[in-house]
Parts: C-alpha cells; sequence; structure tokens
C-alpha cells in the first residue's frame, strides 16, 4: 500500500456542480478504472450517518472543513464527481458519538 502523497491532488472541474465548480481529488482515485468502497456505518452530525460518503474523504483535497457551509448541495456536487463502481456496507458495528475519539461500538 503506497502513502498518500500531497502531489498527487488535483484540482478538478466538478461538471453541474451548483456550488461548487472544482475541487482537489487524488488523481490515482480518478484513473482508476473500477472503485470499491468498503466503509463501516458512521454517525455523523450533519448528515446522521455518512454510509460510503465518509469513506471517500480521504481522496478529497483542499479545506474540507468549508464543506460544513450548504453541506448537502456541496456533497452532492463532489460526489457527483467520485461515485465508486460499488459500495459495501459494513454495518455489523456502527461507529456512533462523531467520530473514533468519542466512539462508541454497536454490537
Amino acid at each position: 500500500m503506497s502513502q498518500v502523497r500531497d502531489e498527487k491532488f488535483v484540482n478538478t472541474t466538478i461538471k453541474n456542480g451548483k456550488i461548487l465548480k472544482e475541487w482537489s481529488l487524488y488523481k490515482d482515485y480518478l484513473e482508476a478504472d473500477k472503485v470499491i468502497n468498503v466503509p463501516i456505518a458512521k454517525h455523523h452530525s450533519m448528515s446522521r450517518v455518512t454510509l460510503g460518503l465518509k469513506n471517500l474523504m480521504g481522496v478529497m483535497g483542499d479545506n474540507r472543513g468549508s464543506l460544513h457551509s450548504d453541506f448537502d448541495l456541496k456533497i452532492n456536487d463532489i460526489d457527483s464527481n467520485i461515485l465508486p463502481t460499488l459500495t459495501i456496507m459494513d454495518a455489523y458495528r456502527i461507529l456512533t458519538a462523531n467520530g473514533r475519539w468519542a466512539a462508541t461500538w454497536l454490537m
């Protein structure tokens, strides 16, 4: 497995973006023939659960904190460019309480 390298993030035009017209995305991800996303179900204060989206944050560069204003529109804009080929949800355990530092695992 290789390390994420800052120089591999490239400004990418967001087709049909309502708010975001471009965003920095990871080049290797964009060039992949197929992407399989295997996230865990996780709580998120703004969207309630992140499902497959939070796992894809690693392919997004720029200031991801700026996504919190107009969250729903911006996430839709970016999602239109980074949808994986397949998402398989692991919901055996669900991460709650806003993330790994204050996590409660439900079994």
